[in-house]
C-alpha cells in the first residue's frame, strides 16, 4: 500500500513538468543583455577614443584662447600676393607681408583680443568637432559589438557626428575667413589687395560628408525594427 502514495520520491509527473531540470535550463541561458566576449578587446580601443575627446576638446580651444590672450606675435593671414598691385596696395604691403611656412602672410598688427580669438576659431572647432566624432564612434562601437545595432540612441549619435563634422569643417573655418577678411579690410587690403588662403578640403566636402551622416540617421532611424530595441 505504501507504494501507491505519490510524492515521496516518486516522480508523478510522467517525465512532463520537471521543476528542478527546468531551473537548471533557465541558469545556462545566455544573458540577452550581456556583451559577447569579442567585446573585451574593444575596450581599450573605446578608452583610447574617450582619451582622444577629452584632448581634442581641451587642446582646440586652448590653443585660440592661448592666441587672443598670450602670444605676443600678430595673427598671421596667409594670402596671395596680387600680380600688379596699386602703388597704395604695395606700400601697405611692404609693411605687413612677411614669409610664412607656405608662403607669404599678412601680419595683422593691432589685433584686439577678440579678434585674435575669430582667427582661430577653426582650430577651436576642429578641436570640439573631433571631440564629438570620437564620443559617438565610442558609443557606436558599445552598442554595435554588443550585438544591438539597431538601438535608438545611434541615430542620434549620427546626428551628433554630423554636427561636429559640420562645426569642424564648415562653421569654425567660415568664422576664421570672415576674421581675416575683416583684418584685411581694417588695414586696407581688402579691395585691390592680396587673396585669402584656405587651406584643407574645400567647405562642400565637409558639408557632404556630415549630409551623409544625417541621411545614415534618418535610414537608421526608419529601418529601426521595434522587436529588436532592446
Amino acid at each position: 500500500m505504501g507504494r501507491d502514495r505519490p510524492g515521496r520520491g516518486v516522480d508523478t509527473s510522467g517525465g512532463v513538468d520537471q521543476p528542478a531540470g527546468m531551473a537548471v535550463g533557465a541558469q545556462d541561458l545566455p544573458d540577452e543583455d550581456a556583451a559577447p566576449p569579442r567585446a573585451r578587446p574593444l575596450d581599450g580601443r573605446r578608452a583610447l577614443l574617450l582619451v582622444a575627446a577629452v584632448a581634442a576638446a581641451v587642446v582646440g580651444p586652448a590653443y585660440a584662447v592661448n592666441g587672443a590672450t598670450q602670444a605676443p606675435a600678430p595673427p598671421a593671414v596667409p594670402v596671395v600676393l596680387p600680380d600688379a598691385p596699386g602703388p597704395a596696395v604695395e606700400a601697405a604691403l611692404d609693411a605687413v607681408v612677411s614669409s610664412g611656412p607656405t608662403g607669404p602672410v599678412v601680419r595683422v598688427w593691432g589685433a584686439g583680443a577678440l579678434e585674435r580669438l575669430a582667427e582661430r576659431a577653426d582650430a577651436a572647432a576642429l578641436g570640439v568637432g573631433a571631440a564629438l566624432v570620437a564620443v559617438v564612434l565610442s558609443a557606436l562601437l558599445r552598442t554595435t559589438v554588443a550585438g544591438r545595432p539597431w538601438r535608438r540612441p545611434q541615430a542620434r549619435a549620427l546626428v551628433l557626428a554630423a554636427a561636429g563634422v559640420l562645426l569642424a569643417g564648415v562653421v569654425g573655418p567660415a568664422v576664421t575667413a570672415a576674421a581675416q577678411r575683416a583684418s584685411l579690410d581694417r588695414l586696407g587690403l581688402g579691395d585691390a589687395g592680396p587673396q585669402l588662403v584656405v587651406g584643407g578640403p574645400e567647405p562642400w566636402a565637409w558639408a557632404v560628408a556630415g549630409g551623409l551622416l544625417v541621411l545614415a540617421a534618418a535610414a537608421r532611424r526608419a529601418g529601426q525594427p521595434g522587436r529588436t530595441d532592446r
